[in-house]
């Protein structure tokens, strides 16, 4: 007799991606779908921004909490629990009056399914690549991941743009069964029989599990330092707060301008579909090449290219204008979220990689709560408008906090020396 081969490779990680673009798609269906809602319905900033903030602040907390938690438990109960979480959310938005308190709370409860998903997704899919500060193999598998969730919300965005046009809860009913495609998937990823930990597949019984400062100190072919890694960590959760706290008007306040401005919700689906290619493009770039690892100017270079772009989408009063501004905010938002992923999972051991990457996706989270919140606020009081120079504002404020603290990197480093010099 031959010999059995199983359907399924044993390591069926690679099944992930697929569920990374179905989640995603969910996900940002429901976000389309309801802030447009809200939009057409009549709603004011500041409710549009304060169930955007709901939204958010449940995916914060829920990723600083999860992730760390889920390098201690099974990864895998914890997306198959973010799954139904969505699942959930997606029937009861379907079934409940809109922008009513219930309708509120069922959409925030979508915010705690990203939460529970992401950070063991990410740390299950780094598990087999070493500890290194600049990794190939981690820069490989984030980029795939990133790609995957932004194939997924150009998939939610257009999906949900067509079919708001039959009706506004149509879409609801695609999330629902793109999560029900998520639960038959994960079936597959995990068989029936006793677990097995990941930290005990062959890929990762031959990778180091030691300290990342040991590491960083002992090897690494750039001569990467401990301290500069840990500050470019520090400096990505700066930079993804500012970034998030922008797109969050993008995410939960911009349909109130294309509504203003006259932008059908097909044509509004298709402006954030071709956004997300410019981010797919920027990952690939950052993938291929290492010019901008851990170098300041680069981030900030981008940071000030999204102020053009907030100051275009100020003034703009036509689709090439929008088309402009969205695709300057993309580029920046394609660079914080691959390099915070890459900078954590590089640098953090296998047992700490779920709490890395739950303290990545919360500082994006934190800072699309208080974007969505402070641009309804700001909004509601001086203009539908007023929320970008907001988010020019706060942009600014922390490129000065990502200068001080890099200033102060340098002077720690020189002081270091000096004393090595004096001994």
């Amino acid at each position: 007799m031959g010999k059995y081969r199983p359907l399924l490779p044993t390591d069926r990680s690679n099944l992930l991606y697929p569920v990374t673009v179905l989640n995603d798609a969910a996900i940002n269906i429901l976000v389309f779908s309801i802030s447009r809602n809200l939009a057409e319905s009549g709603a004011g900033l500041f409710l549009m921004g304060v169930f955007g903030a709901g939204f958010s602040l449940t995916f914060a907390v829920s990723s600083f909490t999860f992730g760390a938690v889920s390098d201690r438990r099974a990864k895998k109960l914890f997306i198959y629990l973010g799954v139904l979480v969505l699942l959930a959310s997606s029937l009861l938005c379907y079934v409940l009056p809109s922008a009513s308190v219930l309708h509120l709370l069922a959409y925030t409860l979508s915010g705690c399914s990203g939460g529970l998903l992401y950070p063991p997704l990410i740390s299950w899919l780094n598990q087999k690549h070493s500890l290194s500060a600049t990794s190939r193999g981690i820069s490989s598998t984030v980029v795939r991941f990133s790609i995957s969730w932004n194939l997924g919300v150009l998939l939610g965005n257009y999906s949900a743009g067509q079919l708001f046009e039959v009706s506004p809860t149509a879409p609801l009913l695609l999330a629902a069964g793109f999560c029900v495609v998520n639960l038959a998937i994960l079936a597959a990823l995990i068989p029936a029989g006793p677990a097995t930990s990941e930290s005990e597949s062959p890929h990762a019984a031959t990778e180091p599990h030691a300290d990342t400062r040991t590491l960083l100190d002992t090897a690494d072919s750039r001569g990467m330092s401990a301290e500069k890694a840990q500050l470019f960590i520090t400096v990505s959760w700066v930079a993804n707060i500012g970034g998030a706290f922008v797109g969050s008007m993008i995410l939960h306040l911009f349909p109130k301008l294309a509504v203003d401005i006259g932008i059908a919700p097909e044509l509004h689906g298709v402006l954030l579909g071709i956004t997300r290619g410019a981010v797919i493009g920027t990952y690939l770039v950052m993938h291929l090449s290492t010019f901008w690892q851990y170098r300041l100017p680069v981030l900030l270079s981008l940071q000030g290219l999204s102020v053009m772009g907030l100051i275009i989408l100020y003034f703009a009063d036509s689709v090439p204008a929008v088309l402009t501004a969205l695709v300057c905010l993309a580029l920046l938002s394609g660079h914080n979220y691959f390099a915070g992923l890459f900078y954590g999972n590089a640098n953090s051991s296998h047992e700490n990689r779920g709490a890395s990457s739950g303290l990545h996706q919360g500082t994006i989270a934190t800072g699309i709560a208080f974007g969505s919140l402070g641009g309804g606020i700001i909004g509601s009081s001086f203009g539908i408008r007023a929320p970008y120079l907001l988010g020019i504002a706060v942009t600014g404020v922390l490129m000065s906090v990502q200068v001080a603290l890099y200033l102060r990197h340098l002077v720690g480093r020189q002081q270091h020396t000096a004393r090595n010099v004096a001994t």
